[in-house]
């Protein structure tokens, strides 16, 4: 877990399934219970939005700036990528 306390938000690393990811909360009690869920579009993206070929942060950028406006974010990586890779996993399957 890590605290960003510039910007009073908590976010921790939280793995579903095979999917690790990131979830930012605000310190504020104010934004409820709701949490935006990121998903990355087409390609090997990881959970700050970038590839291989490109670094954007654009998916950070994005839960970082959701979290000064009070509201909670989980973005992950996706499938083969990132922390999301499982040994021996074929894409077929």
């Amino acid at each position: 877990m890590t605290v960003n306390k510039a910007n009073s938000v908590t976010e921790t690393d939280v793995k579903v399934g095979v999917l690790t990811g990131t979830l930012v909360e605000p310190e504020s009690s104010q934004y409820g219970k709701t949490v935006y869920l990121i998903i990355a579009g087409t390609g090997p993206t990881d959970r700050d939005g970038n590839q291989q070929s490109i670094t954007t942060d654009t998916y950070k950028k994005l839960a970082q700036a959701l979290s000064q406006l009070n509201i909670a974010s989980y973005r992950y990586d996706k499938r083969r990528v990132g922390e999301s890779k499982v040994d021996g996993l074929k894409e077929e399957k």
